[in-house]
């Protein structure tokens, strides 16, 4: 007697086919309305076929600082349609626009473990990083060059970024931080994320939702 005739004499079949397809089945992708929102659609600036990811930050927000080290470990694994950018947002707050001024500074001249450490500086340690001499000074001294710090801190391309987070932030209508938005499209519910675990497998499945939706335009 095979093991199917054996279970078949203790379960009827209605539940042995339940079984069955309850494992042949994947596992349930993120749901609109409880993972994510659907929003007017925004411009993305990525290429046709790839799929945008925005993380709304500032270095002034705990809860940033504390998803930061997942963000960071989780877009090094994103593959190659996936076109991920941090944006910081001012709200009009001069303090909080220079924070956005060093955050493209330490972007194109630092890496994520200096991106970490501006947290730190910033909320733990007290560092006044939006104020100019104090960020430069910071720099310097995690070995970063000084001139070339301040000649990007004031550049054109810093100044240009500026404006489009600026934009970005309006036109999201971004009213609090960490906010996350997928395909211009697609808003993040962080609310019921528990884990780090929980925070990548939702990412990841709108991101998969996105990819579906940009073949069917084909």
């Amino acid at each position: 007697m095979n093991v199917l005739s054996k279970i078949s004499r203790i379960f009827p079949l209605w539940v042995i086919s339940i079984l069955v397809l309850s494992f042949s089945l994947p596992a349930l992708a993120a749901t609109e309305g409880k993972e994510f929102v659907r929003i007017p659609q925004k411009q993305v600036e990525a290429p046709d076929g790839k799929i945008e990811v925005l993380d709304f930050f500032s270095y002034g927000c705990g809860h940033c600082a504390q998803l930061n080290p997942i963000v960071s470990k989780w877009k090094k694994t994103l593959p190659d349609d996936v076109v991920f950018h941090k944006v910081p947002v001012a709200w009009g707050r001069d303090a909080w626009k220079a924070l956005g001024r060093a955050y493209f500074t330490i972007e194109a001249l630092g890496d994520d473990a200096l991106d970490d450490k501006a947290f730190t500086a910033l909320q733990r340690q007290r560092i006044n990083l939006q104020v100019e001499k104090d960020f430069l000074d910071w720099m310097a001294d995690n070995g970063i060059d000084r001139k070339k710090a301040e000649e990007m801190y004031k550049s054109f391309s810093v100044n240009n970024m500026l404006n489009k987070s600026e934009k970005l932030e309006k036109d999201y209508k971004v009213d609090s931080v960490p906010h996350f938005y997928v395909n211009g499209n697609m808003e993040v519910k962080l609310d019921g994320i528990t884990s780090s675990e929980d925070f990548t497998r939702v990412l990841n499945e709108i991101i998969d939702i996105a990819r579906q939706e940009n073949q069917k335009k084909k």
